[in-house]
């Protein structure tokens, strides 16, 4: 039974690891998590929780976001950690 449990696990990791790789290999973050991030640079950078309105050319208040990833998004860029990642980016 044991052995068999470990043999499904391992599966699922691979077909994972695989479906991570073809499927979304670039690991971007969705437009969501975007807009978030972008809202906590806003803040950060001395503009509030604001987002760029492309319409009207200048900053508007954000009300639509959610607050613990702008809070989570906040806390990374203020100890310097960016979003790309890897060997060469």
């Amino acid at each position: 039974m044991k052995k068999e449990v470990i043999t499904i696990v391992i599966l699922a990791v691979i077909i994972r690891l695989i479906l991570t790789i073809v499927v979304n290999d670039s690991l971007l973050m969705n437009p969501d998590e975007e807009r978030n991030y972008k809202i906590a640079l806003n803040n950060q950078n001395g503009l509030g929780y604001t987002i760029f309105n492309f319409t009207k050319q200048e900053y508007t208040p954000s009300a639509f976001h959610a607050s613990f990833p702008v809070l989570t998004y906040e806390a990374l860029i203020k100890f310097g950690i960016k979003k790309e990642y890897g060997c060469c980016s």
